[in-house]
């Protein structure tokens, strides 16, 4: 204690006095204050504690090397990603544990780092196990003392599976997207030179049976082609529908929505009920055509799978935004099931209206339980003004990935 009565840190020698015979006639004692460099020590484990506690919760790979590429630090992301401990890989190389990463060039980006370079390496894919698979990136530097000199380097890895998947669904989707196009582009011309042109070409020579005189007979020959001429007017105006409904450019989103949803109702064993308030020009016309489109494809997915009694389509202004809702009461059906099998690549229906809604920066999420129906939503912000895709999602859309298509 010092003699103002503040208490200090204090490194003391004890030594004991001894006279000519041996004997001991007291002590000696010499104090140092160390207060501040105790202070400098608890700033120091602090400081260590602080940095410990940040490469144990990152939400990705930490990962030190020394000069001889020797684990150092690994932290529990890692050990989650590669299943391997801490205590197993410390001291080793990571060719002792990841020979694939040779055949990558990630080891050549190690010992660049620990030339002084920083980089990222590509993404490469990677398999621990027969059950642990997926995609992994890094980025790598050099790792330096308090004289600047390169003792180690130092790794930053991520898991981009997701994103991986992500973009493999996104190149399978724009591909059929592409062949569809392609199809509906052919399918349409041979329908209209072989429905079309075969219409017409009978309604050619009958009239021309007809030129010049008009017998009774003639009479059933004009009769046969007015039927042929209603005929081929109705092919053309089946196909112009399919293709596009002109009551979505001329009237708007509610009045293309009934008339689709009568013609349904001619064939569907189930009601239908629209709830629509919009008026032409509230919502941007590529945001009617989204909500069109995606109408038209969980109606066919009900159709075809739901064995649904009553349906409801509803579509509402909140905000800034455009709520659609697509309620059945139909059996249901397995959302993470039918989400394994759209990565796998053996459907597309929800994807189609999942890359419609996010095109136009929209959110689509469906839910569904065995026996308890299915409920499908998009949310469309209308202060959107042009398309955009974000390239990179962190994690899956909500609810399933396939709407039984």
């Amino acid at each position: 204690m010092r003699k103002d009565g503040t208490r200090f840190w204090a490194y003391c020698v004890t030594t004991a006095m001894r006279d000519k015979a041996g004997q001991m006639r007291g002590f000696a004692k010499v104090s140092l204050d160390i207060t501040q460099r105790k202070q400098v020590e608890d700033e120091l484990l602090e400081s260590h504690a602080f940095i410990q506690q940040i490469i144990t919760s990152a939400p990705q790979g930490i990962v030190v090397y020394d000069k001889n590429l020797r684990y150092r630090v690994w932290n529990p992301y890692m050990e989650w990603l590669t299943g391997l401990a801490e205590k197993d890989v410390l001291g080793h190389q990571p060719l002792e544990f990841f020979p694939f990463l040779r055949e990558h060039g990630v080891d050549v980006v190690h010992h660049r780092a620990l030339k002084g370079e920083t980089l990222e390496s590509e993404p490469i894919r990677y398999q621990l196990g027969p059950d642990r698979e997926g995609w992994s990136s890094g980025v790598w530097s050099p790792l330096r003392d308090s004289h600047r000199e390169i003792i180690g380097a130092l790794g930053f890895v991520r898991d981009i599976t997701e994103h991986v998947n992500a973009q493999e669904r996104l190149q399978m989707l724009s591909r059929r997207l592409l062949t569809a196009q392609e199809q509906e582009r052919r399918k349409l011309a041979i329908e209209l030179h072989d429905e079309i042109g075969q219409v017409l070409t009978a309604v050619t020579l009958n009239l021309q049976s007809l030129h010049k005189d008009a017998t009774p007979k003639g009479r059933e020959q004009v009769e046969e082609c007015v039927r042929i001429v209603q005929h081929a007017i109705q092919q053309v105006r089946d196909m112009s529908i399919n293709l596009r409904p002109s009551l979505l450019d001329d009237l708007g989103l509610k009045p293309a929505l009934r008339w689709y949803l009568d013609q349904q109702l001619q064939r569907a064993p189930f009601e239908i009920e629209l709830k629509c308030e919009l008026t032409k020009g509230q919502v941007p016309s590529d945001i009617e055509t989204a909500c069109f489109r995606i109408v038209q494809e969980s109606i066919t997915n009900i159709l075809r799978h739901a064995n649904a009694k009553k349906v409801l389509v509803m579509l509402e202004l909140q905000q800034n935004t455009l709520s659609l809702e697509i309620c059945d009461d139909g059996i249901g059906f397995d959302v993470a099931a039918s989400r394994e099998r759209a990565i796998q690549g053996l459907s597309c229906g929800i994807l189609g209206m999942q890359e419609r809604a996010e095109f136009l920066g929209g959110t689509l999420n469906v839910e569904s339980a065995t026996g308890g129906g299915t409920r499908l939503r998009v949310i469309f912000p209308l202060a959107v003004a042009s398309p955009a895709i974000s390239q990179f999602s962190g994690t899956r859309p909500e609810g399933n990935s396939d709407y039984r298509a």
